[in-house]
């Protein structure tokens, strides 16, 4: 392993441990909020309550942050192309994902003129890979294919499916924080409100930077993905800049 790739493989699980002791961090701050309020009412399942509490409301923010993701949106403005609307976009994107080994995506192109590309799916099986009608106009062939593979890469690496776990953290602490906010008469939950919101804020900051950090490294490893696969990181360069 060269040392570039063993740094980078360092600096991707550096991240995933922060942002596993900010998870802990979040679900014993709330435990404790809870649980303090517990003990001072001098409740006897005061640390059963609290863990229960604990579990329920952060599940539940959860999977309203996630249900609200907006893949849906982000796909509501592109329309699907195959081999017959665009031959020349399917087969390069057909031949990249069969160099990487992965699944033939559903291609779709926006509207938009802005260089844009982006892959939207959980499962490797289920990807859309969107481009926008700039990135396809605007880039040479050796550089759309560069872009493809880019964005491909990202499937072959799982990223959507590790960013979406790794973002537990930062998700639930946003969620929570947006929700405390928008209690406009809180009266005596002030108690547990405040902290809370102190503590959804640090975890907040602290899990977006963690994040980037890991997302940056993802981001190195599908480029040399990409270039290793198209023999041409000058291209990737090239359409990165455009």
């Amino acid at each position: 392993m060269s040392t570039r790739a063993a740094s980078l493989r360092l600096r991707m699980v550096a991240a995933i441990l922060g942002l596993s002791v900010v998870t802990i961090g979040l679900l014993a701050g709330v435990w404790i909020v809870f649980y303090a309020l517990l003990a001072v009412v001098e409740s006897s399942f005061a640390p059963q309550i609290a863990f229960i509490v604990t579990a329920g409301a952060l599940l539940t923010i959860g999977y309203l942050e996630y249900t609200h993701l907006g893949t849906v949106e982000r796909l509501a403005d592109a329309h699907p192309v195959d081999r017959e609307t665009a031959p020349d976009l399917y087969e390069t994107t057909t031949r990249v994902a069969a160099q990487l080994d992965v699944p033939v995506p559903t291609i779709a192109v926006s509207e938009r003129e802005t260089p844009e590309a982006l892959t939207v799916g959980f499962r490797p099986d289920s990807v859309h890979l969107i481009l926008s009608l700039g990135t396809v106009e605007s880039l040479e062939p050796a550089e759309l294919e560069a872009v493809i593979a880019h964005e491909l890469a990202h499937v072959k690496n799982r990223d959507a499916m590790v960013m979406t776990v790794v973002s537990l953290p930062v998700v639930l602490a946003d969620g929570m924080r947006s929700r405390i906010t928008a209690i406009e008469r809180p009266g005596w939950t002030i108690v547990i409100i405040v902290p809370l919101a102190a503590l959804s804020a640090v975890i907040w900051v602290v899990g977006r930077t963690i994040t980037a950090h890991l997302s940056r490294a993802r981001e190195v490893a599908a480029d040399r993905a990409a270039a290793e696969i198209t023999g041409s990181p000058a291209a990737l360069a090239d359409a990165s800049g455009s």
